[in-house]
């Protein structure tokens, strides 16, 4: 059975989430804040100085990072239990059985989600590679191709299922 993809989707989706909940979650914070700030200005008008003026930018600013931190570690746990963790589990599963059409099947459920650009193009090397297991070598360096990373280590992966396909 062979399986169904767009090559040309592939190659141009990207792996970035859309993130409007820290722009809401930010706007939220600095409203409430803002509001708590100008109800003890107006019930203590005398506090009304640069140095209360600095300290409520203080921490507005720390509540920003904190938040921003908590976001990070959430995001990054649910991309590593709903991405990265079923993405290992596809492939040493099917290293074992040597199953390159169900491993491109298994692999392509998981386009829809956004995991971030890094884990996105580890994907792409794992579809490339799948699909060079299945021979469709012209597709998999059109995968290859899309691939743009600082990481030094994942481009030589990508250097080494490019030779797979020049063999």
């Amino acid at each position: 059975m062979d399986v169904k993809y767009d090559i040309e989707e592939l190659v141009k989706t990207t792996g970035k989430p859309k993130n409007i909940t820290s722009l809401v979650i930010f706007s939220i914070i600095f409203f409430i804040e803002s509001l708590v700030y100008l109800k003890f200005i107006r019930n203590n008008p005398e506090k009304n100085s640069f140095l209360y003026n600095a300290l409520f930018i203080l921490i507005l600013f720390v509540t920003f990072i904190i938040v921003f931190l908590i976001k990070n570690i959430i995001i990054t746990k649910r991309i590593n239990r709903n991405f990265v963790i079923p993405m290992n589990n596809i492939m040493n599963e099917n290293m074992e059985l040597k199953d390159p059409n169900n491993t491109l099947n298994e692999l392509l459920k998981l386009k829809n989600i956004k995991p971030g650009e890094e884990a996105w193009n580890i994907w792409k090397l794992n579809v490339s590679s799948a699909l060079i297991d299945n021979n469709k070598n012209e597709d998999a360096l059109k995968l290859l191709n899309s691939i743009r990373s600082n990481n030094q280590e994942l481009m030589g992966f990508v250097k080494k299922e490019k030779s797979r396909i020049k063999n």
